[in-house]
């Protein structure tokens, strides 16, 4: 085991090209591309197969998590 000290370095500059850049994904309901869909079916089949929580669960769970954002982006927002 070698410790090694910190050594502060250069800042690195990095050119990003758009055909590099990924390709927006949408996460407004109703929006989302096929693949991030069918990754979200396949994990609540596997989490229901695996971990006992069913499709119904997960959807009460997801609107929940929903509403608990949405309080505390109002709760920072707004200062309430």
């Amino acid at each position: 085991w070698r410790c090694f000290p910190l050594v502060e370095s250069a800042p690195r500059a990095y050119k990003l090209k758009a055909n590099n850049a990924a390709p927006p994904i949408s996460t407004i309901t109703g929006t989302c591309p096929e693949i991030v869909s069918a990754l979200y079916d396949k994990h609540i089949a596997t989490v229901e197969q695996i971990g006992g929580i069913s499709s119904e669960e997960f959807a009460r769970l997801n609107l929940s998590l929903v509403r608990l954002e949405r309080f505390w982006t109002d709760q920072i927002r707004y200062r309430l």
